[in-house]
């Protein structure tokens, strides 16, 4: 394990810390409700955009929930894709338990930059992860999405959603960056994405309450100054 790699242990406090902090603030704080509201908005776009491009959900048979959480997208994937088997992964074995409860068909827990260790080759039609990435390190996105790459079927596809930190918008209403454990940029992602072979289909932005398609990576510049959280279909 490299210097940069992050332990296990370490991840899974910061994943138990953040999911604590979210719920307070779920019960607390209007603006969080606001930004739930257009993170499931997110969520749906992207894996609508997804159904689209694959023209047959009935071919996705196989889906990771990389960063499963306690399962709060269950409901929009089973819309999506209600014939597919569903797998959780966290670090956190009591969010993989109760998304088992749920409904998923299968669970383990383990470090995600590891995917690839967990799974066979070519094992996944879809991988799906909602705000996850921000809680890993920059030095281990290429760890990440070289994992994720191998677990991708030919033309698999990716949804991939996270908080945008330059956002105008985020640091207007929500200024502060403590919630986050790594200043990391979308070219950041990028880079790693373009060096493991990933196409980039889709962008999807958020404002505080409606998700916005964006087909084309010159729009760039403007998602990076104007959306409060980025999504991406990605193409293996």
């Amino acid at each position: 394990m490299s210097d940069h790699t992050q332990d296990h242990d370490v991840i899974r406090e910061r994943f138990e810390k953040a999911a604590a902090e979210k719920k307070t603030a779920i019960e607390q704080v209007e603006f969080t409700r606001f930004s739930v509201r257009s993170l499931f908005s997110n969520v749906d776009s992207c894996l609508k955009q997804a159904c689209k491009y694959n023209q047959q959900p009935a071919r996705t048979t196989a889906i990771l929930d990389l960063g499963c959480g306690t399962g709060n997208y269950y409901d929009l994937l089973r819309k999506y894709y209600p014939d597919s088997n569903l797998t959780a992964v966290d670090v956190v074995s009591s969010n993989v338990q109760y998304c088992l409860q749920r409904g998923y068909e299968q669970g383990k827990v383990f470090n995600i930059i590891h995917a690839d260790r967990n799974f066979a080759e070519n094992e996944f039609d879809l991988v799906f992860s909602v705000e996850v990435i921000e809680y890993i390190s920059p030095a281990d996105y290429d760890l990440l999405f070289s994992g994720i790459h191998k677990l991708l079927k030919p033309g698999g596809l990716v949804v991939l959603i996270f908080p945008n930190l330059q956002s105008l918008i985020r640091k207007l209403i929500k200024p502060s960056l403590k919630d986050f454990p790594f200043n990391y940029g979308f070219e950041d992602i990028r880079k790693s994405l373009d060096k493991n072979r990933f196409t980039l289909l889709r962008w999807f932005a958020t404002d505080l309450t409606t998700a916005i398609t964006l087909s084309s990576p010159t729009m760039n510049r403007l998602l990076s100054l104007m959306g409060f959280r980025l999504g991406m279909l990605l193409l293996k």
